[in-house]
């Protein structure tokens, strides 16, 4: 195995810089091995240097050195020991004269870093960046069995192919033409057809995962394939590797499969990596890569075999695509061709009724009575045969049916009934609110759906591998919106009142389309059994969510105990890590706060040691949002690194980072980091407005929380400004904070001495909490106190303040709120006592006490 990469000068104008950190050339030694993919050029000067690591070293007090596996002119690649895991890694040690320039270790750290953005079977793991003792390293996955390359080289040792023509002098194909000669006598059948296309299958699918988060490889090459020990194919080597909006101006790659446009010195994108998977998927058919014509304008490919089959022509046709020299005219991604290559391994003949008409006349002409009298049956056979054609339904047809008792006429009826049955007087607007919100979550699902089938087996872009993650994925959210209609159709007032959040907190349908977040879901065991008994948990699990998005706390933490019993007897660690974290969400707002954290943090725990990578993501963001209620700020800044990490992980998912930096804020705010809350809310804000647009109720949410801290830090004219706005977005959108965000306005205005319009915001608050909310809920010692606290600013005294002033205290000390909050009104409710005219003795004594 070789780590060193080929660079070629391309002289346009003069040399390029490879580096566009550094003002030196790059250059990487060949290796005598591989000269025809590995050359390096700088002038006349190849530099090779020797490494002073020498078996049985150990790196970093961790690694043991065991062997040499390649050389390279960057650095050299070992077999070693993790000491630490007890485990064989690939360990690749930077040349120490490149130790010593920033550019290198920059470059090494941008190489671990993309490799790490992926999370793929088909792509090589990367675990580590190091140093030690002035030694950069990186530690990956080990390979045991080569690379690609030595497979092919091996193949073709056995199977010397035919010359078809020479190579034109000059040529991109240059040193790489195929062994001359005629074929060999003793030469062995070559490998099944079968698993050739398997590799390329699972090339296109390491390919795919880079591609889907917008990164584009730009030397895929056999030798950057590695085999590994249980036979998987994996991508490797990041050095050269660009995200989508990347300006660096690195150029170079191997010359054999460079493709055209960054031959001229243009720039690469992900149709560039398409053309060196052609090369390689030809390879793997054929068993040498597509050749130049003589005037170099196109590539040609071996003509398929006499005889050859269906799939073997589309295959051919499909590397044709692949390396065609225009790169509009390939495939845009590997995705794509993962999609072509699944078509074209279930090709049919294509010639099938050429023969058979043929056939059919020479019949005709032998036995031509018999066709006459046989004429009448075949006209009704035909037109029957067409009716069934006619008659057969569309492909990728029928998503509306799989709603079919999860959201459809009779359920919209019964839950609109169930609602009108609680009493609540809010319950027909609380369902016009929540109906808008479902219907677009089903319309979401089903375009989804459709257009999942449709990549496969319609536009042929998408592979069957992907087609059965993206289903599996809108499977989950089918369950997830049954399980909560399910509860809708039998709602109480709690119920009622959180409808609309709990619905506009469904898993986002977008993330079915999302190839990077998918290829993070962990597959169910390979027991079907075992693999059945976690799909019927798992809709449990979304069972109990269901229950903490409509607050329904109390039940979902007993129901949470009796999941988490049931699957640990299972055994199925990330079903165990999803089970306890909705178990911890509901039981730690069922005022069970420490067993909550228990069992957040033994998701994580669990997620993490199974690779669960979805799962680790949003549990550590609970994490998160819990302690930052809990005011545990010490704890939470610890953890807040790590987390970003994780989501990061993940290839990045925007809900997720808003609700992380959101819950930051939070924990800042109550802090009393004004400013870092600030900083924290607009970023969120930022990312909401990204992927949500501007007008989505939660944009709305997170302009609110701007304009409340904005109020906090006394900037009550920006804070005004932003409220309005906030309030225009969830007026529109018919959300239920709409009253919380009028109490902020209120807070604002009697700040900025508008003391009237504050009270009728305070007024109105009140008003429509009462819609929603017991008489004892704490949202009314808000309003309460904002209410007797504008009467006061205003002049008034009397029953008028003193009234709602006494039963806000009343309220806030028997709610969990803040020790200011409570010693706010009590500071108000002794003013307006000692300001009384009529006030007695006794009412001023308590005034001084509550003062």
């Amino acid at each position: 195995m070789k780590w060193g990469r080929v660079y070629r000068y391309l002289v346009v104008n003069g040399p390029e810089r490879i580096d566009d950190e550094s003002s030196a050339p790059i250059v990487e030694a060949a290796s005598a091995s591989d000269t025809d993919e590995h050359t390096a050029v700088a002038g006349s000067l190849t530099l090779r240097v020797a490494e002073d690591v020498v078996p049985g070293s150990v790196m970093a007090d961790r690694y043991q050195v065991e062997a040499v596996l390649g050389r390279g002119g960057s650095g050299t690649v070992y077999r070693a020991w993790d000491r630490m895991l007890g485990e064989l890694v690939a360990v690749k040690i930077l040349h120490p004269q490149r130790a010593l320039e920033k550019s290198w270790i920059r470059r090494l750290a941008r190489e671990v870093k993309v490799a790490r953005a992926i999370r793929h079977p088909n792509v090589c793991r990367v675990f580590e960046l190091g140093q030690d003792r002035g030694r950069w390293f990186v530690t990956m996955e080990l390979a045991t069995r080569g690379s690609l390359r030595d497979l092919l080289a091996e193949e073709a040792a056995r199977n010397p192919a035919p010359t078809v023509g020479a190579p034109t002098a000059g040529s991109p194909q240059g040193a790489d033409a195929a062994p001359g000669g005629t074929i060999s006598t003793n030469r062995r059948a070559p490998r099944p057809l079968s698993e050739r296309v398997a590799d390329a299958r699972a090339l296109c699918a390491g390919l795919g995962a880079i591609h889907a988060v917008g990164i584009t490889h730009r030397d895929v090459t056999p030798q950057n394939v590695l085999r590994m020990a249980d036979g998987r194919l994996v991508l490797t080597d990041f050095g050269l590797a660009i995200e989508h909006d990347d300006q660096t101006t690195v150029h170079g790659g191997t010359p054999a499969y460079l493709p055209p446009e960054a031959a001229r010195g243009g720039r690469s994108d992900q149709r560039s990596d398409v053309f060196q998977l052609g090369m390689i998927i030809s390879e793997l058919l054929s068993g040498r890569r597509p050749r130049w014509t003589p005037d170099g304008t196109r590539l040609l490919l071996d003509e398929p075999r006499p005889g050859a089959s269906a799939p073997e022509v589309e295959l051919a046709a499909l590397v044709l695509r692949c390396v065609d020299p225009d790169p509009e005219r390939r495939p845009p991604s590997a995705v794509a061709v993962a999609g072509l290559l699944a078509a074209a391994e279930v090709a049919r003949p294509p010639a099938w009724p050429v023969r058979l008409l043929r056939r059919l006349r020479r019949f005709a002409r032998q036995h031509r009575r018999l066709v006459q009298a046989a004429g009448a049956a075949a006209v009704v056979v035909a037109v029957a045969r067409t009716a069934q054609v006619i008659g057969r339904a569309p492909l990728c047809q029928g998503a509306e049916d799989q709603m079919a008792g999860i959201w459809d006429q009779a359920r919209t009826e019964a839950v609109r009934r169930s609602f009108a049955a609680t009493g609540v007087k809010h319950a027909g607007m609380a369902f016009s609110q929540l109906r808008p919100v479902l219907d677009g979550y089903v319309q979401a699902w089903t375009a989804m759906y459709t257009d999942a089938c449709r990549a496969t087996h319609v536009r042929g872009e998408q592979s069957t591998e992907v087609l059965d993650l993206r289903m599996s994925c809108l499977k989950h959210a089918e369950v997830e919106l049954r399980s909560l209609t399910d509860l809708f159709s039998s709602a109480d007032a709690e119920t009622v009142a959180r409808s609309f959040s709990a619905a506009s907190e469904l898993s986002p349908v977008s993330s079915c389309g999302d190839v990077a977040v998918l290829k993070a879901v962990v597959r169910p065991p390979a027991d079907k059994l075992t693999a059945a008994r976690v799909e019927e948990l798992r809709g449990r699990v979304t069972g109990i969510k269901a229950l903490y998005g409509a607050g329904r706390y109390h039940e979902g933490a007993r129901l949470g105990a009796e999941l988490l019993r049931d699957v640990r007897a299972v055994g199925y660690d990330p079903l165990t890590a999803e089970a306890l974290h909705e178990a911890g969400m509901v039981e730690f707002w069922n005022h069970e706060e420490g067993r909550g954290m228990q069992h957040i943090d033994e998701a994580i725990v669990l997620a993490e040691g199974s690779r669960h990578d979805r799962e680790l993501a949003e549990a550590a963001v609970a994490r998160v949002m819990l302690l930052g209620h809990l005011g545990a700020d010490q704890k939470l800044q610890e953890v807040v690194p790590w987390t970003e990490a994780v989501v990061r992980r993940l290839g990045g998912d925007r809900r997720l980072e808003s609700w992380l930096y959101n819950a930051i804020g939070d924990d800042d705010r109550v802090s009393g980091r004004g400013l870092e809350a600030l900083s924290m809310y607009r970023r969120a804000l930022d990312i909401k407005r990204a992927y949500l647009g501007a007008d989505h109720w939660d944009v709305g949410l997170s302009i609110g929380n701007v304009a409340s801290v904005l109020h906090e830090l006394g900037r009550n004219e920006e804070a005004l400004r932003e409220n309005e706005r906030a309030l225009a977005i969830l007026e529109r959108t018919q959300h239920p904070d709409v009253a919380l965000h009028t109490y902020n306005r209120g807070e604002i205005l009697l700040a900025l001495g508008q003391a009237r319009g504050a009270l009728q915001d305070f007024e109105r608050a009140d008003e429509m909490w009462k819609q929603d909310f017991p008489p004892d809920h704490p949202y009314f010692g808000f309003a309460l106190n904002g209410i007797g606290s504008a009467r006061l600013a205003l002049g008034e005294t009397g029953a008028a303040v003193i009234a709602p002033l006494e039963r806000a205290l009343v309220l806030r000390e028997a709610a969990p709120v803040r020790t200011e909050e409570h010693a706010e009104t009590a500071f108000a409710l002794a003013r307006a006592l000692w300001t009384d005219p009529e006030a007695t003795r006794e009412t001023r004594r308590r005034a001084v006490a509550l003062g």
